[in-house]
């Protein structure tokens, strides 16, 4: 069975969470979860963004892998990312990976295509400066009292 294990919200930089004494509203939500794999999914509270080659969930390379959250980043707002030179070059490749369903494993991806991946995401870490995240973790609630 799977379960939802954290979520990260994702804003740009200059923005919340705290702005004018509230919460601001993150440009997008990752949901982390576990089951038979560690998951992540992309949920949008900002308007117009969409993700790379239509990829909404992906499992990462490795379980808690820290380079996880910057795939996520690439997938889910490659718009953020369009200043990096590999960027074309992978989003051709995803159509091979990802044959129209929304998901990529990155745990089974092939050698040439997890080597182009990677020079991606090392691209793309000096890019991460221009976002904030922030992280939440589930606990499971035993009892309900008054």
């Amino acid at each position: 069975m799977a379960c939802l294990d954290s979520i990260y919200y994702v804003f740009r930089a200059t923005d919340g969470p705290w702005i004018n004494e509230g919460l601001d509203k993150p440009l997008f939500e990752i949901w982390v979860g576990s089951g038979s794999q560690e998951w992540m999914e992309v949920h949008y509270t900002a308007m117009g963004l969409c993700p790379l080659e239509h990829i909404t969930r992906f499992v990462p390379e490795k379980p808690g892998m820290a380079a996880s959250l910057v795939d996520a980043c690439i997938l889910f707002y490659p718009a953020h990312f369009n200043a990096c030179e590999s960027l074309e070059k992978v989003r051709q490749e995803l159509e091979a990976q990802v044959a129209g369903t929304g998901f990529l494993d990155l745990s089974n991806a092939d050698k040439d295509f997890l080597a182009m991946w990677k020079a991606l995401r090392e691209e793309a870490m000096q890019k991460m400066v221009g976002l904030k995240v922030c992280k939440t973790k589930f606990e499971h609630v035993e009892k309900f009292t008054g």
